[in-house]
């Protein structure tokens, strides 16, 4: 992008601001005798600017922007192709310790007369498992042995239903495989199905000297849509949003409803109650974090608008939240936005709002689900 040969000034980013906003012409003075492509500076001036707020780092691999061990360890890592042998080996249903006396079997790392005499430790080796003592391997003691057959014949007593399997296998990756197979096989216990208990959701007006508002957004594969809606203390529509988006997920239309919504509400007052079916946006915002890397920047944004007034944020089911989720569906649709107010609002959405203004609740179902 920059023209080789040519010394880049010292510049730090902050310089680069004025009154919280990009300086433009500081900016194309500086970098476009450096070769900066008007594009890259369009892209730069889209970083919103937060106030106040220090450099934070945000890792790409994360879908909460922080860096972790594990995710570096996925990037650094060559990766063979799964096993699912070890996969039943690492299973959260198997204690540890029998986790690793499989896996140290599979890698014949168990220390037989076999593997000693490999390591050049001279003792009188002999198997005592059998009538006829030969020397002690791996497969003879824990597959083809005497007791070993007898220990595999009871446990396939187990299960009387299921066909034999066939001792003659001496692989023993294949023998725990299939011995997991019998075990999914079997009779569970008892399972009591799931009771559900059905739970009333209500949409709540605000308080005096507020308003609120409900943002949804939508997302599909080839379509996405932002809607919201402005309410008074009444129940009254102030104003409704929806529109077409472009995002890439349905974080990222959620946060897109969210700016459209907030920056519609700050136009009416200052106090606004934000009110959201998305809980992950509701604590990253309440817990002050960026989230994803992808999408720092429109969280930031989100931040220098709710900075400037008074807002409380909280989650709500989204059964009452179906005004903002029809109007962000029916936005998908669109091909422009559009906004509307108590007379003109979509006919589906005067009457949903009438619902809630009437305190009509809509229900949910909750599973509780045990075991006996």
């Amino acid at each position: 992008m920059c023209n080789p040969g040519v010394n880049l000034p010292n510049h730090k980013v902050k310089e680069f601001w004025l009154n919280g906003v990009w300086n433009i012409p500081l900016l194309t003075e500086i970098l476009e005798p450096l070769g900066v492509l008007s594009e890259a500076l369009g892209e730069i001036v889209k970083v919103p600017i937060e106030a106040g707020g220090k450099d934070t780092l945000r890792w790409a691999n994360t879908s909460h922007g922080e860096f972790t061990t594990s995710t570096a360890w996925e990037l650094s890592r060559s990766r063979q192709p799964p096993s699912t042998v070890l996969k039943l080996t690492w299973s959260e249903h198997i204690l540890p310790s029998i986790s690793i006396f499989i896996w140290r079997l599979l890698a014949n790392r168990i220390p037989v007369d076999a593997k000693l005499q490999w390591r050049k430790i001279n003792l009188a080796f002999k198997c005592r498992c059998c009538r006829t003592p030969d020397i002690e391997i791996r497969e003879q003691l824990f597959l083809r042995g005497e007791v070993a057959c007898e220990v595999w014949v009871e446990a396939a007593a187990w299960f009387p239903n299921l066909p034999k399997w066939n001792f003659a296998i001496s692989n023993l990756e294949v023998r725990i495989s299939f011995w997991y197979r019998r075990l999914c096989q079997a009779d569970k216990p008892h399972r009591v199905s799931p009771r559900k208990q059905i739970i009333q959701v209500r949409w709540m007006p605000p308080d005096a000297n507020w308003i609120k508002l409900n943002t949804a957004g939508f997302w599909r594969d080839t379509e996405a849509g932002a809607g919201g809606v402005i309410r008074d203390k009444e129940g009254n529509i102030i104003q409704g949003t929806m529109a077409r988006i472009t995002a890439t997920s349905t974080l990222d239309a959620e946060l897109q409803a969210l700016v459209i919504g907030v920056d519609a509400a700050r136009e009416h007052d200052i106090r606004i109650w934000i009110e959201m079916d998305n809980k992950e946006v509701v604590t990253l915002l309440n817990a002050k974090r960026f989230g994803a890397a992808a999408l720092r920047h429109l969280v930031t944004a989100i931040r220098n608008r709710i900075k400037q007034v008074e807002v409380r944020i909280t989650h709500i089911r989204s059964q009452g939240n179906r005004v903002a989720e029809f109007l962000a569906r029916h936005g998908s649709l669109e091909r422009k936005g559009s906004m509307f107010n108590q007379g003109s609002a979509p006919a589906r959405a005067k009457a949903l709002a009438r619902m809630d203004q009437l305190g009509m609740p809509s229900f949910c179902l909750r599973e509780q689900s045990y075991h006996r």
